[in-house]
């Protein structure tokens, strides 16, 4: 019975063994992953062991990924998951190892995944960087970045047995500058201007989370670099700046950091026992060659240790970060309390001189100057600002001075931004002065003219960067700048010229006699003194205080004319107002001659005025007149001289009635010899004597204002003539029919013009005029001898009319057998050579002109109308013995045009019954901000014969001229036209070379040319798809466009007599035409490529080329890639842009080409995969009208690399380790021997 328990108890042992060991590992699944527990929240070091796991019972989840490497070794039959977190980089081994030693080496593996979900991808594992390895055995990388890492130990089947995980974590073992406070950077003291440090960032850690800026988001925890910088500051500091910026070299725009400022330092200071002087802030740079920064204000203290500790995101890194710090501070400010000034800021009295005499005083602008700390009613407001229009100011300084008489005083500071303020009084005693002047930045001070005798006090002002804005500079920082004063003061020469101090203080033009007819009368040359003077009531022009009164007498109506020295510092630049009036008596009858007091009684006759190239005149009727000529103490510092004169005119206008106008009589033969036949000249007056007629009120002045001034003329033709009417002086209006017959006589429905409205002039173009009476009606606007507008306008000016006849220009080559022959206008030779040649001309047709008579009926000649409304022609002929390219060119807008293959002199019937070459056509401009281009007739394959240009021309055209330009030239052809005809360069060696062609190649065509030239002609064209970059900053200036709805710019194959424009409407694009080349380099290196005008005479503009990468092996010979259908010719196909040659620029809001460059160059970085890369190359035609060249145009491309050595990459791969074994054995075989 004993044996039997027994037996059924180790029976019940066995079998709950066996159902344990069938149960699948709890990391079986990726999700369930077994974390390896780092302690500290992840910011320990140290050896960690994973949970001991037997992979007997493992499987596979669908869809799990293993990586080729355990694939090709067969473990990848089943696996198991660890994971674990990293808050900072470190330095990892990770270990897969056993307990036993009863699995085979090779039997298991394991892969690490960086920051992905299960299950994860190949995307993810090299991000982890941590080799995989396919047997037992361990991965290391110095510098781990932070993250989660998921580990997948894969096993072949016959993996029956227990596996672990060792995970030894350790400081970073890659050169981290500055990384912990220990070791952190010195910068010595920092003092007066700007001063660089530059190092890398990469791989920097942080002690634990409780290092951190929640400043900078909701990721701030990703912030898991640090650097630390400890500097010292000198014996006196008012302010701080620490800026920070990527090296343009190495820029990313990935620089955002987080910062705090401690005051100690931390190389031998516990972080918790520093002071937080300043944190978090944010920085961030966001262009290349600007800095962020941060100021520190009246914050820091002198002669004092700090350090400073900077966050980087835990993906960041680069190889030249630069900060740099500006100090400033020099001293405290003496006189910042104004109720306590320092002796050293009152300058006592201030003695002028003729010249001026200068004194100076010093002070600075430092942190105890703060407005908020030296309160003083209204001169330092308790706010602790003073604002200044739009610039607010918090720091001030004052300085005191007295002067014992006027004088003109100038405030001279020491930087053009600080405010300045000018108080009357003592600030010492006084708070709350007036102020008489104060001025914001961008000026080093004032002058203020005529300062009475008295004490001042002067204030400067500084401003704070309380935003932190941009700069430590001038505009935005003051405090620790030198705040002196210079005061220069110059004397005055106290003079009253006719300021009406007492009665008839005044200068009377002409002796109070009457001004006479036409004769000048000048004033006395007067200045004005700083004392102000009594005012005429009313506007004194924009608060004037001082005047000069002049007084003259008018004894019957008529014009007074004003005028002044028009020099610099004159009457031109004085202000003046006519009165009617007479000053003297009025103010001596009411007592008023000081200032303060003002004149009652004068009317003004105008607004404010001056003479600069202005000479009004007035209406005046007998009486007394005052001009009155105002300044203030600017003009008295100018010395302005005031010496006005007047003239008096009896002007008055003669033909003002329409019973009795201007009659010009018969003009019909002088109009028919040629003449311009004019009116009698007559004055617009002072009388208004407005007249509708036939419904036409007068002409308008402006704003509905009407001319009511009229002079009326009339004049008689005999027969029907076209005319050309001229108004000087206002505007007229022209009537059929005698004024002098009754007004009721008039028409303004002229026949064959109708109302021609109010004009200046007018042009009745081939329109006659029938034979009879005409009317002229000349409208002024001005003053009025009862006012109360008395000048203005046209008042006093002379008015008169001219009439001419229309020049009737004769057309020659209107019928067909008129037709202009410009003779053979064949191509070349022009210059060059066989090799390079330039075999285009140039041929400019005469001039014709389309006349006033229509060349209608057109079934004359015979000629269907192109379009119908079209009703003149001109012909031209010309003969070309050769197929051509031809392009025409020079011809108006809206004329259109077409071309026929026959001599229409000959045999003008075949226009009826043939088609035309080119079909109307209207030549347009094309205009964009990208391309500016002159529309032309292009025809290409233009076949040898006599070919006939017809021009049509409607009713607008008429009198005007067509002089047609012809451009011809040879067709070569483009043997790279298309990137399936692309010429191949082939590999190119990095030895530096210039290459014009494949090595070997030569030119099929001319052996004296380069391999890969060849010409962009008529010929060539481009694909709709072909590649072309047009946004910023990578626009091509310019490459074409495509004229017609289809899948090329021109119409292949190119048949004889090709039009590139074929109807109406399509001369609005010009032509894209390119040709293509192809090149291969092989490994890291500088490429240039070139591309180089060779047509003599159109060396210049640069054409217009791109280079472009290809994503098809290198390694395939360009004909294999033809062959298989492979080549790239779009974006979709697998061309990526690299550059292109056009450089750009802005200009008033607009992006325009600023030229293309010969040269190009680019780099292929020596961290890019070591593999032989193809490349594009896409030369255009240029289209830009300011730079256009005609084709044909010949080219050839040139290409250098210059290689760089590529260095190979050892021991970078597990299973080409390195094995130490103490023999300083470098490559394999390696000896086996223990260390």
């Amino acid at each position: 019975m004993r044996l039997l328990k027994l037996t059924t108890l180790t029976f019940i042992i066995f079998a709950s063994f066996s159902s344990a060991k069938a149960q699948a590992p709890i990391n079986d699944n990726c999700n369930g992953a077994l974390n390896i527990n780092i302690p500290l929240d992840g910011f320990g070091m140290g050896i960690y062991y994973s949970d001991t796991v037997d992979l007997s019972n493992s499987t596979l989840q669908t869809g799990e990924y293993f990586h080729p490497v355990q694939v090709s070794a067969g473990t990848d039959k089943k696996s198991i998951w660890y994971k674990f977190h990293l808050p900072t980089a470190r330095s990892i081994n990770l270990e897969l190892s056993q307990p036993s030693i009863s699995l085979p080496e090779d039997a298991v593996g394991f892969t690490v995944y960086h920051n992905a979900s299960c299950l994860p991808g190949a995307s993810a594992i090299p991000g982890a960087k941590l080799t995989p390895l396919n047997k037992f055995g361990s991965s290391y990388n110095p510098c781990l970045l932070p993250g989660d890492y998921l580990v997948q130990v894969s096993a072949k089947t016959i993996a029956n047995d227990e596996v672990f995980l060792k995970l030894t974590v350790d400081e970073s073992m890659v050169t981290n500058d500055y990384d912990k406070p220990a070791n952190a950077q010195f910068l010595d003291v920092i003092s007066g201007g700007y001063t660089s440090y530059t190092f890398d960032v990469g791989c920097q850690t942080i002690e634990n989370a409780a290092e951190n800026c929640p400043s900078l988001g909701a990721n701030y925890q990703e912030y898991t670099q640090s650097t630390w910088h400890v500097f010292e500051t000198d014996n006196f500091i008012d302010m701080l700046r620490w800026e920070l910026r990527e090296d343009p070299s190495f820029y990313t725009g990935n620089l955002r950091v987080g910062y705090k400022l401690y005051k100690g330092d931390a190389r031998s200071t516990p972080i918790s026992s520093l002071t937080l002087v300043d944190g978090c802030g944010v920085l961030h740079p966001t262009e290349p060659n600007k800095y962020a920064g941060k100021t520190w204000l009246c914050l820091l203290e002198p002669n004092s240790t700090y350090s400073l500790q900077v966050f980087y995101h835990k993906d960041y890194s680069n190889a030249s970060i630069e900060f740099r710090f500006y100090e400033r501070g020099i001293g405290n400010s003496h006189s910042y309390d104004p109720t306590n000034l320092s002796p050293s800021t009152k300058m006592g009295t201030l003695s002028g001189s003729p010249t001026g005499t200068s004194y100076k005083a010093y002070d600075t602008l430092s942190c105890n100057a703060l407005i908020a700390n030296n309160p003083c009613g209204t001169v330092n407001p308790a706010s602790g600002t003073i604002s200044i229009g739009d610039d607010t100011y918090y720091a001030g300084v004052w300085y005191t001075f007295t002067i014992t008489d006027y004088a003109n005083v100038e405030f001279i500071t020491t930087n053009s931004y600080f405010g300045k303020r000018l108080y009357a009084g003592n600030v010492e005693e006084s708070c709350s002065l007036t102020l008489l002047r104060e001025q914001k930045s961008l000026s080093m001070g004032f002058i203020y003219p005529c300062l009475p005798a008295g004490t001042y006090s002067f204030q400067i002002l500084g401003k704070m960067d309380t935003l932190n804005l941009i700069t430590w500079g001038s505009h935005y920082n003051h405090l620790g700048n030198p705040a002196n004063l210079e005061i220069k003061v110059t004397s005055v020469d106290i003079v009253n010229h006719y300021q009406l101090t007492s009665s008839g203080k005044v200068d009377s033009l002409n002796n109070w006699m009457p001004l006479q007819d036409g004769v000048t009368v000048y004033a006395d040359s007067a200045y004005f003194g700083c004392p102000n003077t009594v005012l005429p009531a009313g506007d004194n022009c924009y608060g004037k205080r001082k005047a000069i009164y002049r007084e003259f007498v008018i004894d019957t109506i008529g014009m007074v004319t004003l005028g002044g020295v028009n020099i610099y510092n004159s009457d031109a630049y004085l202000q003046h107002i006519l009165y009617k009036g007479d000053a003297s008596a009025l103010a001596t009858a009411q007592n008023k001659f000081t200032y303060g007091e003002t004149i009652d009684g004068l009317t003004p006759m105008s607004n404010c005025f001056r003479f600069y190239n202005n000479n009004p005149i007035f209406c005046v009727t007998p009486g007394v007149y005052t001009l009155v000529t105002f300044a203030d103490s600017n003009d008295v510092f100018s010395a302005r001289l005031s010496r006005p004169w007047v003239r008096f005119n009896k002007r008055y206008t003669q033909f003002y009635d329409p019973s009795s106008p201007n009659d010009m009589g018969d003009i019909t033969t002088a109009l028919l010899s040629g003449a311009t036949v004019s009116g009698t000249s007559d004055y617009y007056s002072c009388i208004n004597n407005p007249l509708t007629i036939d419904g036409k009120t007068p002409c308008n002045y402006t704003s509905g204002i009407p001319r009511n001034k009229q002079i009326y003329r009339q004049f008689y033709i005999s027969q029907p003539l076209t005319l050309i009417i001229e108004n000087d002086i206002g505007l007229f209006r022209l009537f059929k029919g005698k004024i002098s017959d009754g007004v009721n006589t008039l028409s303004s429905d002229i026949p064959n013009h109708g109302d021609i409205g109010c004009r200046s002039s007018y042009n009745g173009d081939c329109k006659f005029f029938d034979a009879g009476w005409y009317t002229v009606v000349s409208y002024g606007y001005g003053g009025i001898y009862e006012g109360p507008l008395y000048s203005e306008a046209d008042l006093g000016k002379l008015n008169n009319i001219r009439i001419k006849e229309v020049p009737q220009r004769g057309t020659k080559y209107n019928r067909p057998h008129k037709a202009y022959y410009a003779g053979i206008t064949d191509f070349g030779p022009n210059t060059g050579t066989d090799t390079y040649p330039n075999k285009s001309k140039i041929y400019t047709f005469d001039t014709d002109t389309f006349s006033c008579i229509p060349d209608t009926p057109f079934s004359a000649h015979p000629l269907d109308p192109c379009p119908p409304d079209y009703n003149r022609v001109s012909y031209f002929t010309f003969t070309i013995t050769k197929e051509s390219f031809v392009s025409i060119y020079n011809i108006p807008s809206l004329m259109v045009s077409r071309v026929y293959p026959f001599d229409v002199r000959s045999d003008s019937t075949r226009m009826i019954s043939e088609d035309p070459i080119q079909p109307c056509i209207e030549i347009k401009n094309y205009n964009t901000d990208e391309i500016r281009w002159y529309g032309k007739i292009d025809i290409c394959r233009l076949q040898p014969g006599t070919h006939t240009l017809v021009v049509f021309a409607n009713n607008s055209h008429a009198n005007k001229t067509v002089q047609p330009i012809m451009y011809v030239d040879s067709i070569p052809d483009s043997r790279f036209d298309h990137a399936s005809n692309a010429y191949d360069f082939d590999l190119i060696p990095g030895d530096s070379l210039v290459y014009y062609g494949r090595i070997g190649d030569i030119n099929p065509i001319d052996p004296a040319r380069n391999p890969s030239d060849d010409f962009i002609s008529c010929l060539t064209g481009a694909r709709e798809t072909d590649p072309v970059t047009n946004d910023y900053p990578n626009q091509l200036c310019s490459e074409g466009l495509y004229p017609y709805d289809s899948s090329s710019s021109i119409a292949y194959p190119v048949t004889e007599n090709q039009s590139v424009y074929d109807t109406l409407g399509t001369t609005n694009k010009p032509v894209r035409r390119n040709i293509w080349y192809t090149f291969v380099v092989e490994g890291p290196g500088t490429v240039y490529v070139s591309v180089n005008n060779r047509t003599p005479g159109k060396s210049t503009p640069i054409l217009p080329f791109a280079v472009y990468k290809s994503d098809v092996d290198g390694n395939l010979p360009f004909s294999a890639i033809k062959a298989s259908g492979e080549i790239d010719s779009t974006f979709a196909s697998g061309l990526t842009y690299v550059k292109n040659n056009s450089s750009l620029r802005w200009y008033w809001g607009t992006l325009i080409c600023n030229g293309n460059l010969q040269t190009i160059s680019f780099e292929i970085s020596s961290c890019e995969p070591l593999a032989k890369r193809r490349y594009y190359i896409v030369v255009d035609a240029v289209v830009d009208w300011y730079n256009n060249i005609m084709i044909s145009n010949q080219l050839d491309v040139s290409i250098k690399f210059e290689g760089v050595p590529v260095i190979p990459l050892r021991y970078d791969h597990y299973s080409e380790a390195n094995v130490i074994n103490g023999l300083n054995e470098s490559d394999p075989p390696y000896t086996d021997i223990a260390l």
